[in-house]
């Protein structure tokens, strides 16, 4: 399969693709994209990633899935997940903060350049291993999209974001406790408001009630008709 009948194939299909298009062109050949019939497949670790104009049962890995769709397309995503053997695993709101007219404290303290390794054992403490999408989040990184608050060469605080010409979309946040600077997450995200003086978005676990408050607490209000979802196929 070529990149040009994939990238007419992709154009009708159901998809959870989150690459761009510039980052499946120049990886094609390593993705090992597999087509059966008119729909194309390829895992990113253990990642299923699709392109589907049939919703029927397909030969497909044991692996996991992630959806980020509006809630009218979210049917379509179940319908052909269940018939392949996946079962939802976790549920993510979508959030939103304006960031108007944004008077945050600038800090000096956050870095956008560390060592890439320990960036990533830092965020695997916190982040369930099916949620950490490493080559982005190593693209992330390299395109210093980022900040890091470390202390004697140690890690405390990482924000990880995706910059838009509306915003951002905040991938990863993850504070230490013991830190020993107060409210370092609130600075994490002031931080970024500086920075992007635009809307800021995010999702957080539906049933992480304490983080959904301190986002809200921030200025944070829930929008409705967008949700992210994990499946796997066991």
């Amino acid at each position: 399969m070529v990149y040009d009948d994939f990238l007419e194939l992709s154009q009708t299909s159901l998809t959870n693709n989150t690459y761009s298009l510039s980052y499946l062109k120049d990886n094609f050949d390593s993705l090992k994209l597999e087509r059966v019939e008119n729909n194309a497949y390829f895992y990113e670790d253990d990642m299923l990633v699709y392109f589907v104009n049939d919703l029927k049962k397909h030969k497909l890995l044991n692996s996991y899935a992630k959806v980020i769709a509006k809630d009218s397309q979210i049917s379509k995503h179940e319908e052909f997940l269940k018939l392949n053997g996946f079962c939802l695993l976790d549920e993510y709101i979508y959030m939103c903060f304006d960031n108007k007219d944004p008077k945050p404290k600038q800090s000096d303290i956050f870095t956008n350049s560390f060592d890439e390794q320990k960036v990533l054992l830092f965020l695997k403490k916190y982040f369930k291993s099916y949620t950490l999408q490493i080559p982005l989040l190593k693209q992330r990184l390299q395109n210093k999209q980022c900040l890091i608050y470390a202390k004697d060469g140690e890690i405390f605080g990482v924000l990880v974001y995706l910059p838009s010409m509306f915003g951002a979309l905040v991938d990863y946040i993850a504070v230490d406790k013991s830190c020993g600077i107060k409210d370092l997450a609130y600075l994490l995200l002031n931080k970024l408001c500086y920075q992007i003086p635009k809307k800021i978005n995010l999702f957080v676990d539906i049933k992480n009630t304490h983080a959904i408050k301190f986002y809200e607490r921030f200025g944070f209000f829930r929008v409705e008709n967008m949700t992210l979802r994990y499946y796997r196929k066991d």
